[in-house]
């Protein structure tokens, strides 16, 4: 147990710019002691402050600096089957202006932040930007109201992506932090990274092989989502639900 106030942050919105929330600097809980081993131990990490993409990167946005993305149409990109994951082409109704860009290597999405004067954001970024100052397992604060009200999972999403920012925000203005679209962050993944892992703006592992992604999907179970789950793959991997958003220094 952590003998200090699980949050340190502002827990007041942060001021939007544009498409984009400021996210003050503070201090968080990240990792859950209760969940999957490379989730534990939970640990205090500070952050600067910095900016994050209120939603996921869209195709069209994706489209308009990189063009149209190969793993569409190459089959090289894992789709859902309707029965299980298979490589093929993305389907059609996975091809919406405002749906979240999938089928993305880590690669892909790094270039295309750097192509704006952006970059990933890093993991610790990541969770600290979608816990909102929240301690919990989701990142709002009406329990009540459920999960559905504010991601799109395998119990509402009808196994398909939806339109970013359909659903509500967490309390930073930030849209489908959780569900929608799994999102790569910069850091190598490491299983044992949080037991050795710096407090003050931590980069992840030296190297690995492979990257972390973070958040869930339209294809995640209620029963599974939380703020601090995580994933890994091969950084020339491409999944019909995984995408990501960019965050930028201030």
């Amino acid at each position: 147990m952590i003998g200090i106030a699980l949050i340190l942050a502002l827990v007041s919105a942060p001021p939007l710019v544009g498409d984009r929330a400021d996210i003050p600097a503070g201090c968080f809980v990240m990792g859950n002691d209760s969940g999957d081993v490379d989730e534990r131990p939970s640990h205090e990490v500070c952050l600067e402050g910095f900016r994050m993409d209120r939603h996921e990167v869209t195709n069209a946005q994706f489209g308009k600096v990189l063009g149209s993305n190969p793993h569409w149409d190459d089959g090289a990109c894992f789709v859902w089957g309707g029965t299980s994951w298979r490589r093929g082409i993305l389907p059609q109704n996975f091809r919406g202006a405002q749906q979240p860009a999938v089928c993305v290597e880590y690669d892909q999405a790094r270039a295309y932040c750097q192509a704006l004067g952006k970059r990933l954001p890093t993991e610790a970024e990541w969770e600290y930007a979608a816990r909102a100052g929240s301690s919990g397992r989701f990142p709002w604060k009406s329990r009540k109201a459920g999960v559905i009200p504010y991601a799109w999972i395998m119990e509402n999403s009808a196994y398909v992506s939806h339109p970013v920012a359909a659903k509500l925000p967490n309390a930073w203005g930030l849209y489908d932090m959780l569900g929608n679209a799994w999102e790569w962050v910069s850091d190598w993944y490491g299983s044992g990274y949080y037991e050795k892992s710096p407090g003050k703006s931590p980069q992840g592992p030296a190297d690995g092989a492979y990257r972390t992604y973070r958040g869930g999907g339209w294809f995640t179970p209620e029963r599974t989502l939380s703020v601090a789950m995580r994933g890994s793959l091969a950084s020339g991997s491409a999944r019909g639900a995984l995408g990501f958003r960019c965050a930028e220094g201030r």
